[in-house]
């Protein structure tokens, strides 16, 4: 039983830190839509 549980913590460590990596890389895409889509109409 421990094993399992040691094992689904890891899984839980990674899922969080994949999604954390994810939402940080999406950062400077968002901000670059926004600038792109605040370019756009301007021109």
């Amino acid at each position: 039983m421990t094993g399992l549980i040691k094992s689904d913590g890891l899984l839980l460590m990674r899922i969080s830190l994949v999604r954390v990596s994810s939402m940080l890389m999406a950062l400077p895409n968002i901000s670059t839509l926004l600038t792109m889509s605040k370019m756009g109409p301007r021109r």
